[in-house]
Formats: C-alpha cells, sequence, structure tokens
C-alpha cells in the first residue's frame, strides 16, 4: 500500500475514482430533488353518502300519566318506587277506600239538593203558566163587559198600555201602582174602568212571564247535571282506587309521594293539567264554573278533602331530546328526518319530531380581563327529536348525543375531505399534470365525515391529491 501511495499515477486515479462516485451520488440527489415534493393521491370512487346534523341534548318524556290520592286516604300496598319500569295494565298501588264514603255523601247531598231546587224551578214555571191563564181569562171576560156597553156613554180608553218587555220590575210595579191608586170615580165613564182594570191585568202577566224563568230553570238542570256528573265521578273513582291504581302504558316510574300503610299529605300539582278521575269520567270541566255560580241558589259548600299527586309514570311513547337549531340549520333539518340517539354506550332510533316556528332570543354578558364587559345576543329555535325504540336503561334528565340524517346519496361520486379546498365560497382540487400541481375548480354536493358528493368538475379514476393546504399552483410534485 505504501508502495501504491507513493507511486503518483495510482494516487491520482484513486482520487479521481473518488471524485466520480461522489459527483454520481449529488448528481443522483439533484435530479430525485428536481421532481419535486411529494404527495399522497388517491382515487375518485363511487361510494354511498349520507349527510348527518350532530347535536346534544337532554332527555325528557313528553308523555306522562299523574295520579292522584285524596288526603287521609291510606295506601295499602305501594308496588313501585322511583326508577322502577312498570308496563301496561301493572297496579302500582292500592288504597283502604273509607275516606271516600263521606266524599260520596257529599257529592249525593248536593245532587239531592241540585235536584229540588230544579224541581222547584220547574213548578214556578207551571204556576206561572197557571197565574198567566188565570190573567188571560179575565181579561177576556172584562172585554166581553165592555163590548156590551152602549157606544153613545162610552168613549175611547184613555190608558196607553206601555212595552212592558222593555221595563224592568220595578218599573212595572210602579205602572200597577198608579192604575190602582187612580179612583174609579175619577174615569169619566165604565169603558174606560174596564180599560183601567185590563192594564193592571196586562201588567201582571208580564210580571207572570215564563221567558226568565225558562232562562233559570236551564241554569238549575245545568247545575243538577253538574252536579250528577260529580257524584258519579266520586262514585267511580272510588272503584277504582278499589282495584287499585293501574299503569295506562309500558314506562318508567318518576315520582311517588304515597307510603304503605300511612295517611297521605298533600302534594300540590302545579302543572295545571287535568287529574286523572276528571278525564275518566268525560266530565266536561267547563260546566263547573256554572256550579259555583249557583251555590248559592243551591246553598251547598265544598268541604271534600283535597287531591293531591300521588304517583308519576312517564311512557316510553314520549320520549324525547330537546335541543336548538339555529338560523342557517333550519334549511337542512326538517320534522319527520331520521335520527340516531347514542346514550352512554347504547344507540336508539329516533325522528325528529318538533321544530318550534317561533325563535327565541339570548343575550350572553362577556367579561373581559380589563374589567369591562360586553354582550352578544344569538338566535335560536326549539326542537325536538323523538325516541322510536325506548327502553328501560334511558333516564330522564340526562343528556344523549343526536345524529339527523339530512342527506343521502347512494352511488355518489366521491373524494375524501382531506382533499377538497374551499376558498371564497369555490371549491377545488389539486390533481398533477405534467408533474405539476394544477388547482381545479369542482362543485360538490352533500358531505359525510369522510366523503364529499362531486357534482361536477370530475370523473370516477381520476386521481386528486390528498392534504394539499401546503401546495402551491405550478409547485413540482410526485406521488408518494
Amino acid at each position: 500500500m505504501k508502495e501504491i501511495w507513493q507511486n503518483k499515477k495510482a494516487r491520482a486515479g484513486l482520487i479521481f475514482g473518488a471524485i466520480v462516485i461522489v459527483a454520481c451520488i449529488v448528481l443522483m440527489v439533484v435530479k430525485l430533488t428536481d421532481r419535486g415534493t411529494p404527495v399522497e393521491v388517491t382515487k375518485v370512487e363511487v361510494n354511498d353518502v349520507e349527510q348527518h346534523y350532530d347535536t346534544a341534548g337532554v332527555m325528557t318524556s313528553a308523555s306522562s300519566d299523574k295520579y292522584y290520592a285524596y288526603v287521609g286516604m291510606v295506601a295499602k300496598e305501594v308496588k313501585v318506587a322511583p326508577g322502577d319500569t312498570v308496563c301496561k295494565g301493572d297496579i302500582l298501588a292500592t288504597f283502604d277506600t273509607s275516606v271516600l264514603n263521606e266524599v260520596i255523601s257529599e257529592k249525593q247531598k248536593a245532587l239531592n239538593e241540585a235536584q229540588e231546587s230544579y224541581n222547584s224551578a220547574v213548578q214556578g214555571v207551571v204556576d206561572s203558566e197557571n197565574q198567566i191563564k188565570e190573567i188571560n181569562n179575565q181579561i177576556a171576560k172584562l172585554n166581553e163587559e165592555k163590548a156590551k156597553l152602549d157606544p153613545s156613554t162610552s168613549s175611547s180608553s184613555s190608558i196607553n198600555l206601555p212595552d212592558f218587555s222593555s221595563m224592568t220590575e220595578e218599573e212595572i210595579r210602579a205602572f200597577i201602582d198608579e192604575i190602582s191608586s187612580t179612583d174609579v170615580s175619577e174615569l169619566s165613564n165604565t169603558s174606560q174602568a174596564i180599560d183601567a182594570e185590563i192594564a193592571i191585568l196586562e201588567a201582571r202577566k208580564s210580571l207572570a212571564g215564563t221567558g226568565s224563568l225558562d232562562a233559570m230553570v236551564d241554569l238549575y238542570k245545568q247545575n243538577l247535571n253538574t252536579k250528577r256528573a260529580e257524584y258519579n265521578a266520586a262514585v267511580e273513582e272510588k272503584q277504582l282506587y278499589e282495584k287499585g291504581i293501574v299503569a295506562q302504558s309500558d314506562g318508567k316510574v318518576s315520582d311517588v309521594y304515597i307510603k304503605e300503610g300511612q295517611p297521605y299529605k298533600l302534594v300540590e300539582d302545579n302543572s295545571g293539567s287535568m287529574d286523572l278521575s276528571s278525564l275518566l269520567s268525560g266530565m266536561d270541566t267547563s260546566s263547573l264554573d256554572i256550579g259555583s255560580l249557583l251555590s248559592s241558589f243551591t246553598g251547598t259548600t265544598s268541604s271534600s278533602p283535597e287531591k293531591g299527586l300521588a304517583i308519576v309514570v312517564d311512557y316510553y311513547d314520549g320520549y324525547t331530546i330537546g335541543f336548538t337549531l339555529g338560523k342557517y340549520d333550519l334549511e337542512t333539518v326538517k320534522v319527520g328526518m331520521p335520527a340516531k340517539i347514542n346514550y352512554i354506550d347504547y344507540e336508539y332510533e329516533g325522528e325528529v319530531s318538533y321544530i318550534s316556528a317561533t325563535a327565541q332570543t339570548t343575550t350572553d354578558i362577556v367579561s373581559s380581563m380589563m374589567g369591562g364587559s360586553s354582550t352578544t345576543t344569538s338566535s335560536s329555535v326549539a326542537a325536538e327529536v323523538t325516541i322510536t325504540n325506548p327502553d328501560e336503561k334511558l333516564v330522564l334528565g340526562f343528556d344523549a348525543k343526536v345524529s339527523i340524517l339530512v342527506g343521502e346519496k347512494k352511488n355518489a361520486l366521491t373524494i375524501p375531505v382531506e382533499a377538497l379546498i374551499i376558498d371564497e365560497e369555490k371549491t377545488y382540487v389539486y390533481v398533477i399534470e405534467d408533474g405539476k400541481a394544477k388547482r381545479k375548480e369542482i362543485e360538490v354536493g352533500i358531505s359525510s365525515e369522510t366523503y364529499y358528493e362531486v357534482t361536477k368538475g370530475l370523473t370516477e379514476g381520476d386521481s386528486v391529491i390528498l392534504n394539499s393546504s401546503k401546495i402551491y399552483e405550478g409547485e413540482k410534485v410526485y406521488e408518494r
């Protein structure tokens, strides 16, 4: 080796060879570098695309029944507790109904009094009709007497009968007193005396008129019907409580306010809804106001025990998820659209069941670190998705995720979401053309989490660059 290096020719040859090798490497690197930026490329494919609107909300129940008990009523059995699931027809609780005997007795008494008042009113009409008949007979006799008088000795009547129908009772009685106080001797002849008697009888007949009495009879009849309905409802309630409170549908117990073996204490229902007994009896509750109005006539007052909430059951057919929609969301989300509901690790089916027609505006106060504050306002509408296959795993009051299917396209031309560029409300992709990146404008339709539907600008099998946000027009690129 020492001899070789000592040989100048040999030494020069080795150096030259090394230079050639390095030059080749440099040329290769330069050639590779000159190809440009490596990029990932994918093909335009045909896929099914589903577009969803994703949100979240709190689970509530729009369908429930409230079962009531009377104060002092003792529950013999309480078969449910909050959180229990029940099926239609399940007995929820049974009661000692002896406290209802007093209620039924009071309703019976009120019914009897209403019946007596109605009978008296009807009899009053009959008496009035008989009185009018008698007055008409008297008037007829007086007219016969007047007809027998000698015309030469009589003159036309000086008494003008007023319109009694437009007069009050006091005015009619004043008219009667005025005519009655006239001395017969002051009248010019017998004919005028008869006319005075007839005028008094006509006035008395108007006082005995059955028109106002018929209206009063109608009021008494309405009151009688109300008291009868209240009595029947009380009897039916007693029968229902004896059989026990029964669930009207499948659901979950949300509240229980009764305790086995203990008298019920009042729990007021502030929802303003009608109690179950009214629903079952089919009563027209609007007529109850008439009963209150006529209580002064019948003389009855209520001393029945109060009723309050005993058990509340929320039914599965009304389980909903409430959420809000913005102005532009209304263009895509519609009532009737299918939805998926994710609650913990469970998935349920549902559909959009309600969208409010009125937007609500909310104001938020934002405080800054500098001590100032500003207000922002936003508008939205309330919406609901109803769960179509609920079960006992759902718990009211918890939040759940909602995914609404707002668009679907089968066998659509698609590109991955990573390939699309949105710039000034226009959509583009980058393709490779002659070793360079070329921006190509396209049109897209619906989108999913993974794909955009391509409606114009590309064909199946075209190549597009992924993650092209850092690529510029004309840049040298090559497929990695």
